[in-house]
């Protein structure tokens, strides 16, 4: 298992190789193109539904387009419906770069159907789960005995979520993590993950090490 390097990857965006054959994506931010062109979703001015083509000239950005073309995308009015957009996980065929699965609208619906309605109503959830999502912001892979599991950083829910991947084409969630109960106290913003299998812990079983960005804080989950 294997984080991956890509020049041609956001550096924001995450990418784990799980056993040499499959890649497990965050997509916290979507851009993909070459030197010229870049091809970039959710950018945070944008309306929601709309995918605009970046020029880079002398290094500036510079939007071409600020919604879908209706000839390259001939179901674009379907693409731009709110109940067709979310941010979700993929997984990729390492070898033959192959889409295996993506979560789709589940980290939405799982966030929805789990905060409570007090946290639905704070600023960092409020407006963003309609538009923007619950920001999946990083994800590791680790084998804990003789299963493979995600776990999932979601950013602006506060929230960390772990699938069993034994059948990569089909991810088994398995449990909500979060130590937040009012969005200001306790640890705010998951940013970076780290996974520590039990043979490097000093506990004897498998770690989970969380760096959270607003709450400064790092919390340690001991995975039985």
């Amino acid at each position: 298992m294997n984080k991956e390097i890509r020049n041609d990857i956001a550096e924001n965006e995450t990418h784990w190789l799980v056993d040499g054959s499959r890649l497990v994506v965050a997509n916290e931010a979507e851009i993909d193109g070459d030197e010229d062109v870049v091809l970039a979703a959710d950018k945070p001015n944008d309306p929601l539904g709309t995918i605009s083509i970046i020029a880079i000239a002398n290094g500036t950005p510079v939007d071409t387009a600020q919604s879908l073309d209706f000839t390259a995308f001939p179901n674009a009015a379907a693409l731009q419906a709110d109940a067709e957009l979310g941010r979700s996980f993929p997984i990729y065929n390492a070898t033959t770069g192959a889409q295996v699965f993506d979560s789709g609208s589940d980290l939405e619906q799982r966030a929805y159907a789990t905060l409570p309605t007090a946290l639905l109503g704070k600023s960092q959830v409020l407006g963003r789960l309609d538009n923007k999502g619950p920001e999946p912001e990083s994800v590791v892979v680790g084998q804990i005995g003789s299963k493979t599991y995600a776990f999932v950083g979601l950013e602006r829910t506060s929230a960390i979520l772990m699938y069993d991947l034994s059948n990569p084409a089909a991810p088994v969630f398995v449990q909500w993590l979060q130590n937040t109960t009012d969005m200001a106290n306790g640890d705010i913003s998951p940013e970076g993950l780290a996974f520590v299998p039990a043979a490097n812990s000093p506990t004897g079983k498998a770690l989970l090490l969380v760096g959270y960005e607003v709450s400064g804080t790092l919390a340690v989950y001991e995975i039985n």
